[in-house]
C-alpha cells in the first residue's frame, strides 16, 4: 500500500478592507484588468471646489452650456459642451451628502479627451478631473478547460466568484508563495510558460519564481550566500530516504525540485497557472496573459520547494 507522505504549506491571502459611511476613499485603480475595455471619448468627470458653489447652468448662443465662470465657460465653448449635470442627483441637500455634490459629468463635442481633461484640471475652481471607465462585467479567460474548474464559477454559486475577484485583481508579480510540497513540475508550459518542457526545463519562467542571482551566476557556486548552492529555481530537501517511489529522486538534496508525485504540481496550477493564456486551465492568482501562451507571466510567482516523497 502507498502512502503519501508530505508537508504542505498553508497560503493565506489576506484582504483588509476599510470603510465609512460619510467618507469617499480614494483609490487608485490599475488600468490592466481583464475587465478594462477603455474610457468613455466625450465625457468626463469634474470635481468643482466649494468655491464654485451651486452652478447656474444657461446655454448660449453657439447652444454651448455655461455656468457663468468666465474662464470655465471660455473652456466649455473651446471644446462645445453640450450638457453638464450632476453625476449625483440630489446630493447636497445634507452635510453627508456635500462632498458627492461638487461631482459633475460633462459632455463635449469638440476636440479630444485628454485635451478638455487637463484644460478644466487647470481651471483653478475644479479640484480633479477623472474619465469614466467601461468594464466588462465579470472576465472569463479562455484556457481550454476552466468550464472544468467548477470552483471558480458555477450556475449554481457553490464557487469562490473568480470571475467577478479577476475584475478586481489577477494576481500580483509581486507576490511570492513558498509552496512546501512534493515539489513541482516547474517545466509544464501552464506553470512555467511557452518555452517551458520536460525536455528542457531551465527554460522554465511563466509564473515560477526564479533565483536570479543564482541563474545569472556562477555554477556550482552560492551566488546569493543562501547556504543553498545553483538554487535558481527552489531546491529540493529530500536526502537519504530509501522507501521513494521507483525512479523518485530521495537520495541528495540539490537544485531540481522537481515533483515525481503529483500533489505539489496540482497545488501550485489551482494558486498559479498562466490564466487567460489559451491553454490547459486557470489559476486563481496566475496573472492574465493576452489570449496567448506567454514565455513570462504576470501572476504571482510559485517557489518551488520539494519537502515531501511519494511513500512505498
Amino acid at each position: 500500500m502507498k502512502r503519501f507522505m508530505i508537508v504542505l504549506s498553508c497560503v493565506l491571502f489576506l484582504v483588509q478592507i476599510a470603510s465609512s459611511a460619510n467618507q469617499i476613499k480614494q483609490v487608485d485603480q490599475p488600468r490592466d484588468l481583464p475587465s478594462f475595455l477603455g474610457y468613455v471619448q466625450d465625457e468626463f468627470i469634474v470635481v468643482l471646489s466649494p468655491d464654485m458653489g451651486r452652478l447656474e447652468l444657461s446655454q448660449a448662443a453657439n447652444a454651448v452650456v455655461h455656468i457663468g465662470n468666465a474662464e470655465f465657460d471660455a473652456i466649455s465653448d473651446k471644446f462645445a459642451v453640450s450638457r453638464i449635470k450632476r453625476q449625483f442627483q440630489g446630493a447636497g441637500a445634507n452635510a453627508k451628502t456635500a462632498e458627492l455634490a461638487k461631482y459633475h459629468k460633462i459632455k463635449f463635442e469638440s476636440g479630444n479627451l485628454d485635451d478638455a481633461m487637463a484644460a478644466y484640471r487647470n481651471h483653478p475652481g475644479v479640484e480633479k478631473v477623472e474619465p469614466i471607465g467601461i468594464h466588462a462585467m465579470y472576465a472569463t479567460p479562455n484556457d481550454g478547460y476552466f468550464s472544468y474548474q467548477t470552483y471558480h464559477n458555477q450556475a449554481n454559486d457553490h464557487d469562490i466568484d473568480s470571475p467577478e475577484a479577476w475584475d478586481l485583481e489577477t494576481g500580483s508579480t509581486s507576490r511570492i508563495i513558498a509552496l512546501l510540497d512534493s515539489g513541482t513540475r516547474y517545466y509544464h508550459p501552464d506553470l512555467g510558460g511557452a518555452n517551458a518542457s520536460v525536455s528542457n526545463p531551465g527554460a522554465s519562467r511563466g509564473n515560477i519564481w526564479i533565483n536570479d542571482a543564482e541563474l545569472n551566476g556562477s555554477a556550482g557556486v552560492d551566488d546569493d550566500g543562501n547556504g543553498y548552492v545553483d538554487d535558481w529555481i527552489g531546491y529540493d530537501f529530500i536526502d537519504g530516504v530509501s522507501n521513494c517511489w521507483s525512479g523518485e529522486d530521495c537520495n541528495n538534496k540539490d537544485n531540481d525540485p522537481r515533483d515525481f508525485n503529483g500533489h505539489g504540481t496540482h497545488t501550485a496550477g489551482i494558486m498559479g497557472m498562466l490564466t487567460n493564456d489559451g491553454y490547459g486551465m486557470a489559476g486563481v492568482a496566475g496573472g492574465w496573459s493576452n489570449g496567448s501562451q506567454p514565455v513570462t507571466g504576470n501572476g504571482v510567482k510559485i517557489m518551488t520547494l520539494r519537502m515531501g516523497y511519494s511513500y512505498n
